[in-house]
């Protein structure tokens, strides 16, 4: 144990002990105040005893000596009442004139009073003049002075004597168990995750440390189970990504991942091979993208350039074409997809680019083209001949234009839906590790048709209808300010997901009220989510469910999402380009 977890004053006890020290000096001086304030109260009260008793007793006497010219009496009188606590001067006078005095009339008078001096004989009165008395509290101070002093120096002495015993207290039972916790955390790593944490306890007894050992010690075990998992995830995952590359590999497509500011790439064997080069040779290109650019040629080599330089600066989101390349000797056909993956201050960060070689199916339509002048050329003499080659090539032909087709319509090919298969295995492999209610969102994301099936639908119906049915379910009050009509060609199943995540249930749960407003402005549909709530931003944007919908928002409309919180409002704003 080291020298500041044995010593009492630690740097928590001496915070104690001044904390204490200060709240006794204060306690003292409250309690002293308190007490002395009494005193000085039952001081105020026996002088204006005093008064009243001078009044009751001495008035018929001193008049009586004033009748009867008694001044010996008189001075006697007077002398008495200076002996009373806190009289110092006494003086019997009329009409201003001095009879009769004793004390120190210069002595500072904290009281004067004026006592009406009178006889009375045969229900008769008559004025003999006044007595006038001056008290001084010198004394009742001097009192409370010394007695404050002590009460003070003693309660002050008592209590630092406890202070200094709560520090003992806190020392044994707080700061040297802290301190060993402290000391156990220090140390801690994962290599000794088996090493329990066990206090120097004083007795036997449970207590709020026993209980916060018994947790961390939970905790490790907690997170043992949870390392344990992590490396059977780990293994698994490794599994599923051989799998999954020798699945890609089998297909014959090409991959690559570009980042967009350091202009490396991250590919596999068929994509340096599809663009005519090698592993080696792609990876020392100081810019790859420029590479891919350069080899596009063809009619519409130059809109096509200007579509893929719009997405590196972010006016697109996605793009999907059939690109005429210009390798060292021969060209081909290339159907190449850009998608923007991940953003930095709205400028795309990676870009992921799928290469789909159709080289050998452009050949097979041109030379049906070819095949198919040379027979209007020559009609005579081959018709039967190249009519009958003909029609196998036009069978070809519309089995290369039935694949495309289903790909059009969303349709997977065998190879596209065997990745698909193996994503399906790869996402139940990680069911066990990932936290709970992220798979089922997880797999409803991955299992979305990103596709365009498309239908004609009314926007502001269906935003109505479903604020509507959100309100009813949670039991909000709900108001809506929609257009009367707005309608495109989009899939409500997309759009509806979308909604349903961004308000979510436990957000829902924790609202009261909800008001939908939807305004067209400019070539873009901007949506207002209000709700009546307790939830910040934080919490929102933290969601699973908002980050979903915002990769939603953001690939498939190429739009953007926000939140604010005014008041007691959460304001979600979702604004996207409009397309009829």
């Amino acid at each position: 144990m080291s020298k500041l977890a044995s010593s009492s004053l630690s740097p928590l006890g001496k915070r104690i002990f001044l904390v204490l020290f200060l709240m006794s000096i204060g306690a003292s001086l409250a309690i002293s105040a308190a007490l002395l304030w009494l005193d000085y109260q039952s001081g105020v009260k026996r002088y204006e005893e005093v008064i009243e008793q001078i009044s009751n007793s001495y008035q018929s006497s001193i008049s009586y000596s004033l009748w009867n010219f008694d001044h010996r009496q008189l001075e006697a009188q007077l002398q008495g009442i200076t002996n009373f606590p806190g009289i110092i001067y006494a003086q019997v006078d009329k009409d201003g004139k001095v009879i009769k005095s004793k004390g120190d009339l210069h002595k500072k008078a904290h009281r004067r009073l004026v006592i009406p001096l009178s006889y009375s004989n045969n229900e008769t009165s008559y004025p003999l003049g006044q007595l006038r008395i001056n008290q001084n509290y010198d004394d009742l101070y001097e009192s409370l002075y010394s007695r404050g002093a002590a009460i003070l120096l003693s309660n002050i002495l008592l209590f630092i004597f406890l202070a200094f015993i709560v520090l003992l207290v806190v020392h044994y039972f707080v700061t040297k168990r802290l301190w060993q916790m402290a000391q156990w955390a220090k140390d801690f790593n994962l290599s000794k995750i088996d090493e329990e944490l066990i206090l120097d306890q004083g007795s036997l007894s449970e207590d709020e440390f026993s209980y916060l050992v018994d947790a961390i010690n939970q905790m490790r075990l907690t997170i043992q189970d949870e390392l344990i998992l992590r490396e059977k995830a780990h293994t698994q995952r490794e599994q599923i990504q051989e799998q999954f590359s020798l699945a890609v590999d089998n297909a014959a497509l090409g991959f690559c991942r570009y980042e967009v500011n350091t202009q490396k790439v991250t590919f596999n064997t068929h994509f340096a091979s599809q663009l005519g080069t090698n592993e080696v040779d792609l990876e020392d290109m100081p810019d790859p993208m420029a590479f891919l650019i350069n080899q596009i040629s063809g009619p519409h080599a130059e809109e096509q350039v200007a579509e893929i330089e719009r997405l590196l600066k972010g006016n697109r989101v996605r793009l999907h074409d059939r690109y005429t390349m210009k390798q060292q000797h021969h060209v081909v056909t290339l159907e190449i997809s850009f998608q923007v993956i991940s953003y930095h201050e709205n400028l795309p960060l990676q870009v992921l680019i799928c290469i789909t070689d159709r080289t050998q199916e452009t050949k097979l339509q041109n030379k049906v083209q070819q095949l198919n002048e040379e027979l209007e050329r020559d009609k005579e003499g081959l018709t039967s001949i190249l009519m009958s080659e003909n029609n196998k090539l036009l069978d070809a032909n519309k089995e290369y234009r039935k694949e495309n087709l289903k790909l059009r319509l969303g349709q997977q090919p065998r190879h596209l839906k065997a990745l698909s298969l193996l994503m399906d295995e790869y996402l139940e492999s990680w069911r066990e590790a990932i936290a709970p209610g992220e798979y089922e969102l997880w797999n409803e994301f991955l299992h979305l048709d990103f596709y365009k099936r498309l239908t004609t639908l009314d926007i502001s119906q269906l935003i109505g209808n479903l604020t509507t049915v959100i309100a009813q379910k949670h039991a909000l009050m709900i108001s809506k300010d929609l257009p009367f009509s707005v309608v495109a060609d989009e899939d409500p199943k997309v759009l509806s997901f979308t909604v349903e995540k961004l308000l979510f249930d436990e957000l829902l749960e924790r609202s009261s009220e909800l008001s939908v407003k939807v305004r067209l402005d400019r070539g873009r549909l901007n949506s207002w989510w209000s709700l009546r709530t307790d939830v910040n931003e934080e919490f929102l944007t933290r969601s699973l469910s908002y980050k979903l919908a915002d990769i939603v928002v953001r690939i498939r409309y190429s739009g953007s999402l926000s939140c604010k919180k005014e008041g007691e409002m959460l304001t979600i704003h979702l604004s996207t380009p409009f397309r009829t």
